[in-house]
């Protein structure tokens, strides 16, 4: 089995309302806090970056809103320091946790309008004790060389030169970059890793539109679930046609989350185009119904499980309020589909729900504060040993209801 690749730390500075944060990421990381505390925010920059890595700089930041909606400026000062988001993980082939891949991207903005970035990718090219490999963009100047600076016989060809624009990324020009020297091509890796990941939220008006079938061949490559769940009824077609146990097992928790549902059924439908429609079956029911009749958290549910169950995950999926319109009762499933999930993809989502917080381990908790004075992000407003000692020091009280009573902070501040 091929390694898992994954994320395991991040930092951010300046971007939106955090002013700093420095973060250990978990398998499965969840953030907790109140509206505006910054969770939606960690996860924009996370979104952020992927988009540095399919459509460079100066198109991420217009998609974002431009740079005074992704900058945030010093209070009361006009200063414009740099936006920076660093990464490390895990994913060149020599990478491990004591010497992980990393990227540090900084931007900022001139008085003149005009954008600046500088950027810096560490990885290993060997296995062992070797020095790693370091790529600098500056300006449109790409330098490769070793990451501490040094010179060897091999390092001859260490080469310098220009990228075509000033915004463009060594991740968006990764091809370009390991073409001037084949051992940079971990950069290629490493940016094709960003650009899979992706900020999961289904719209259940898109997810429940009649889709194309896909034709009813079982040989064909995984479908990815998009970021919206548009693509649910063809990506539960594969699953059942090319992993029937895994499609059963997707059944199986809708029946624990809905113990009136009997079955999760695909009809192909003719036309101008055959198109797949998911329907319902409910116990008593005398015929199923399609999936645009279900409630809203019916049809949620089902997306995020077969984000969950789908074959092709992306390395690393963030999930937006993920217990978002879901009865209390699904919450066992879920947060036990989330962990099994985590061997093979690394989730980063957030909540408001106690309830669900009841059920993760301090481990995987981040609590998301606000200071009311500067209006900056508190990432982490308390740290994870800090939550095992009140839980266990509480009696029997998880850490949702711990944080729910102010505990933990992470709550409104008139609460």
């Amino acid at each position: 089995m091929a390694r898992q690749k994954r994320l395991t730390h991040l930092s951010l500075e300046n971007y939106r309302s955090v002013r700093s944060l420095d973060l250990e990421l978990s398998p499965l990381t969840a953030f907790i806090g109140p509206n505006g505390s910054g969770k939606s925010n960690v996860l924009s920059a996370i979104r952020f970056l992927s988009t540095t890595a399919s459509k460079d700089l100066e198109s991420a930041i217009a998609q974002f809103g431009g740079f005074h909606r992704v900058h945030r400026e010093a209070a009361g000062t006009g200063r414009l320091d740099p936006v920076r988001i660093g990464v490390a993980g895990i994913v060149t082939a020599h990478a491990s946790y004591n010497a992980p891949d990393e990227y540090d991207l900084a931007f900022s903005q001139k008085k003149s309008g005009r954008i600046t970035r500088d950027e810096a990718f560490v990885f290993k090219r060997a296995p062992g004790q070797g020095r790693r490999r370091r790529i600098h963009v500056t300006g449109a100047e790409i330098t490769t060389g070793d990451e501490d600076g040094k010179a060897s016989a091999s390092d001859s060809r260490d080469v310098q030169f220009a990228l075509a624009s000033e915004l463009t990324t060594g991740l968006f020009a990764a091809q370009a970059v390991q073409v001037a020297r084949d051992d940079n091509r971990g950069i290629v890796e490493f940016a094709e890793f960003l650009k899979s990941l992706i900020v999961f939220e289904p719209q259940v008006r898109e997810i429940v539109e009649p889709v194309r079938s896909a034709g009813g061949r079982d040989d064909r490559p995984p479908v990815r679930l998009a970021a919206d769940g548009a693509n649910l009824a063809p990506v539960l077609e594969q699953l059942r046609m090319q992993a029937p146990e895994s499609y059963g097992a997707l059944v199986s928790d809708m029946k624990e989350c809905l113990p009136g549902l009997e079955d999760i059924v695909l009809d192909m439908r003719g036309g101008a185009t055959d198109y797949t429609v998911v329907q319902i079956v409910e116990r008593g029911a005398r015929q199923p119904f399609d999936l645009a009749d279900a409630s809203y958290g019916t049809v949620r549910m089902l997306a995020l499980l077969t984000a969950l169950h789908q074959l092709n995950p992306p390395a690393v999926m963030a999930i937006e309020e993920v217990d978002s319109g879901l009865h209390p009762y699904a919450l066992d499933v879920l947060v036990e589909r989330l962990r099994t999930a985590t061997g093979r993809t690394q989730l980063l989502v957030s909540s408001h729900s106690p309830t669900f917080v009841n059920r993760l381990d301090p481990e995987e908790i981040v609590v998301c504060d606000r200071d009311p004075e500067s209006g900056e992000s508190v990432i982490p407003a308390v740290g994870s040993g800090d939550i095992r000692r009140a839980v266990e020091a509480a009696g029997g009280m998880g850490a949702g209801e711990l944080w729910f009573a102010g505990v933990l902070d992470g709550v409104p501040r008139g609460a």
